[in-house]
C-alpha cells in the first residue's frame, strides 16, 4: 500500500508539472499599448532663437606659430575665382606668399593675410 501511495504521489507531481509547463508555454495575452503623444517644452521657432541655443566650451591648446605655419603651407596660390558673365567681370584672388599671420587675445584668434586681386 505504501508503494501505491508513492506512485500516486509521483504521478500527481508529474501531472502538475506538465500542466504548469503547458500553462507557461502559451502565448501571452498582451495588448499593443499606444505610443505616447509627442510633447515638447519649446516650439521649433523658440529653439531657433538665441535664448534656447546650447553652448559647449571645449578647452584646447594650440601653438599659434604652428597653426600659422600650417596655414601658410596648406593655403597657397589661387584661393577664389569668379567668372560670372552676367556681372560682366571676372575676379581671381591669390594668397600672397607666406602672408598668413595669426595673433590671439583671450579666446579670439585674429587672422591676417595679404591677397593679390585680379579683376578683368
Amino acid at each position: 500500500m505504501n508503494k501505491n501511495k508513492k506512485s500516486a504521489g509521483v504521478f500527481f507531481a508529474i501531472a502538475a508539472y506538465c500542466l504548469l509547463l503547458l500553462a507557461a508555454c502559451q502565448a501571452p495575452n498582451t495588448t499593443q499599448p499606444k505610443a505616447p503623444e509627442a510633447a515638447y517644452k519649446h516650439t521649433d521657432m523658440q529653439i531657433q532663437s538665441e535664448k534656447h541655443k546650447s553652448v559647449v566650451h571645449v578647452p584646447i591648446e594650440l601653438s599659434i606659430a604652428d597653426l600659422s605655419k600650417h596655414l601658410n603651407t596648406q593655403v597657397q596660390g589661387l584661393i577664389y575665382e569668379d567668372d560670372d558673365k552676367q556681372e560682366g567681370f571676372k575676379i581671381k584672388v591669390w594668397k600672397y606668399k607666406k602672408s598668413v599671420r595669426l595673433r590671439h587675445r583671450i579666446s579670439v584668434i585674429y587672422l591676417t593675410f595679404v591677397l593679390h586681386l585680379g579683376l578683368c
